[in-house]
């Protein structure tokens, strides 16, 4: 699934230049990475040996490997779970 809004992932090699068809961001990025982890060293679990900056943006990293363990929640549902739960608050 795309890390920012949830759609799935095409079934083949992600290269730097393929979008997601639903929101356009980068696919091959480290947000759909299945070695980010926020709080490591460089946010990767990967022993990489220069930060990349714009965890969003697409890169050239070699240890990319697209994370199909994401789970359908991405930016998009949290926002709108954010929304719900602000409405209820205030509504």
């Amino acid at each position: 699934m795309c890390a920012l809004c949830g759609t799935p992932l095409p079934d083949r090699k992600i290269y730097r230049a393929d979008e997601c068809p639903n929101c356009g961001k980068a696919l091959r990025s480290c947000r759909n990475c299945q070695f980010y982890a926020p709080g490591k060293q460089y946010d990767c679990s990967e022993h990489i040996t220069e930060p990349v900056r714009d965890k969003e943006a697409a890169n050239y990293c070699d240890y990319f490997s697209p994370n199909r363990n994401i789970s359908s929640s991405g930016r998009a549902a949290r926002d709108d779970d954010a929304r719900d739960k602000f409405n209820k608050l205030f509504g």
